[in-house]
């Protein structure tokens, strides 16, 4: 897979000054930035940034992203660790017939 550097945004300089991205940046060595259109905002933006040294955007490792509203303001950031994927019974569980 081939990543290309994010192009400078208002947007990734808005999400670059919350406290949760400066912590994530100083902890990440391979960072990638991703921006793309929120559609839970009205002309709202999704600013994602991940830690390439655990995953990639397709399925990420450690990731922090933040939420911008129409005018450019981060209404919220968050962190997280992978992705969340559905749990799967397996047979043979303790306790099955």
């Amino acid at each position: 897979m081939v990543f290309y550097k994010a192009a400078p945004e208002a947007a990734l300089d808005a999400a670059r000054r919350t406290a949760t991205f400066q912590r994530f940046l100083a902890f990440a060595q391979f960072p990638l930035w991703r921006i793309t259109p929120a559609p839970e905002i009205e002309r709202g933006k999704r600013v994602e940034l991940f830690d390439m040294r655990f995953g990639t955007p397709a399925e990420p490792g450690f990731m922090t992203r933040a939420l911008l509203n129409g005018q450019g303001i981060v209404v919220s950031t968050s962190f997280q660790f992978g992705v969340q994927r559905p749990v799967r019974s397996v047979s043979g569980d303790v306790g099955s017939p």
